[in-house]
């Protein structure tokens, strides 16, 4: 249960009370005053009447759930604001990778090396896409595990040299160096898509999800971090469930469909 959650049940449950309190003590029958006056030293033992105490305690639960309430709220607007607080994080803390941040670091020096040693770059970004549980699920499943399980497939699908960021909710960026022909980072992506689309099983539910992939690739000359990775994105954003593969080089104005892309689920509305 998140923290805002906690704090709006501690609210609800501090009104019943509260009000089951007030209630309780305002339909108190009336005592005759017997003995000694109100205001003597013996006047205040009434305080001690059972049903005095019951609503008193009533009155004291609801007070303690209010401020138990109120702890619990400033976390829970802390919450909203933690991506902007992650974005200047170095690494994800839901999978370890690079953040967006540190992939364009690590996107110049790759660059830097390939013009140095006469090759060529490529970038691939990889959205998840269309999942949600099976018709006969009843919970939502757990998302940051449905993405943490999903990174560690990308970077099981590729070789240990290359370099894989989460740099959105559900969007990844792999950084492939030393890359001597397309058709290279066309398998690698055609790798990630089948390893992306396999079904998951998740808490005890069996997850369906597919991906939709954007690649670019520049040679060793005229080619900058932000160019590519922009190109690998505009590519992504001209994929389709028909063609979940797209990509773009140095040598093509606009993105081309990848000569392996596989047909891929019909669309369905993503997880909310």
């Amino acid at each position: 249960m998140s923290s805002r959650s906690k704090a709006i049940s501690c609210f609800a449950l501090a009104l019943t009370t509260g009000l089951v309190a007030a209630q309780w003590l305002m339909n108190l029958p009336g005592r005759t005053p017997s003995g000694p006056s109100i205001g003597s030293p013996l006047g205040g033992a009434s305080l001690l009447a059972p049903e005095l105490l019951v609503g008193g305690i009533g009155l004291f639960v609801s007070i303690s759930l209010s401020l138990a309430g109120i702890w619990y709220w400033p976390f829970g607007r802390r919450t909203k604001f933690q991506p902007r607080e992650d974005s200047l994080a170095a690494y994800d803390h839901v999978t370890g990778l690079p953040t967006l941040r540190l992939f364009t670091v690590l996107l110049e020096q790759g660059l830097a090396r390939a013009s140095n040693m006469g090759r060529s770059i490529g970038v691939l970004v990889a959205d998840l896409h269309q999942f949600r549980p099976l018709p006969t699920s009843v919970t939502t499943p757990n998302v940051s595990l449905i993405v943490r399980v999903q990174a560690a497939r990308i970077k099981s699908a590729l070789p240990s040299n290359h370099t894989v960021a989460r740099i959105g909710d559900r969007r990844f960026a792999i950084l492939i160096e030393n890359v001597i022909a397309r058709e290279e980072i066309d398998t690698l992506a055609q790798n990630i898509y089948r390893t992306m689309s396999l079904p998951l099983m998740i808490e005890g539910q069996e997850v369906l999800l597919t991906c939709q992939i954007g690649g670019a690739m520049y040679g060793s000359s005229g080619a900058s971090g932000e160019t590519l990775l922009s190109q690998a994105v505009k590519s992504l954003a001209l994929a389709t469930s028909e063609n979940p593969i797209r990509f773009s080089d140095s040598l093509t104005a606009a993105p081309s469909p990848s000569s392996m892309a596989m047909q891929s689920a019909p669309s369905e509305p993503l997880l909310r």
